[in-house]
């Protein structure tokens, strides 16, 4: 079992996959930095507990003031 301080990375097409938008929608949020990641050496890597924290943190919920 992995511990609070390992969790699981996810490369930039599973992130794509998991969010399920485009890799290529998925390099413009990195580039924009509109999403958490961090960058491992050269590579760029997605937590997936961050990305789960930025979904619901980016969700629009019905009956807003209208």
């Amino acid at each position: 079992m992995l511990s609070d301080s390992k969790q699981p990375l996810l490369n930039r097409e599973e992130a794509a996959q998991l969010l399920q938008i485009s890799v290529r929608t998925l390099d413009k949020l990195t580039k924009a930095k509109q999403i958490p990641y961090l960058r491992v050496g050269r590579q760029v890597r997605f937590p997936i507990a961050a990305l789960n924290e930025w979904m619901q943190e980016s969700m629009i919920m019905p009956g807003g003031d209208a």
